[in-house]
């Protein structure tokens, strides 16, 4: 898992200063002192490296976000979906810019959606929302929609508290 994220940190490093469209796993493993097939076998396209960034924030935030069981399953999401949020952070400034690149991509664009639809069904399920059935499946679809514009709130929200990304 640290050989992940080490690599993972040096392909965002490199996205900083070259842009995502010119970050190679042959650059990356030049940087890491690594042979490219480590990286081809850990990663295998270049979209994985978001997708598993994806996956450790879910991690992060099911397991580090305490919820208050007093609170209603709608407060309990909230937070969850803040606590996301804060752990994208450290991201932001590479985020936006990844997905107006991979947005024209729809192989990789559906790959990362299908990773957004399975954190929710996740945050769905932490706070005891059913996602099973019909009903299930609208509460995912209609928290996607929520999600997806919140992100594109956030990636534009420059105020500290987060203010107008916690009012979408």
């Amino acid at each position: 898992m640290l050989e992940e994220e080490s690599i993972r940190k040096v392909a965002f490093d490199l996205t900083r200063k070259e842009g995502w469209n010119n970050v190679t796993f042959t650059k990356i493993a030049k940087i890491k002192k690594l042979n490219k097939d480590v990286i081809e076998n850990l990663y295998g396209p270049k979209i994985e490296i978001i997708k598993s960034l994806i996956r450790e924030i879910n991690r992060d935030s099911l397991n580090l976000v305490e919820l208050d069981p007093k609170s209603s399953p709608r407060d309990q999401l909230f937070d969850l979906l803040m606590a996301h949020f804060d752990r994208f952070m450290p991201y932001k400034d590479i985020l936006g810019p990844i997905i107006a690149n991979e947005i024209l991509k729809p192989c990789e664009m559906k790959d990362i959606m299908l990773e957004v639809l399975t954190t929710l069904t996740l945050l769905l399920k932490a706070t005891n929302i059913s996602t099973s059935g019909i009903s299930g499946k609208m509460r995912i679809k209609g928290l996607l929609i929520i999600y997806v514009n919140s992100f594109r709130v956030w990636l534009k929200d420059s105020n500290p508290d987060l203010a107008k990304t916690m009012a979408t």
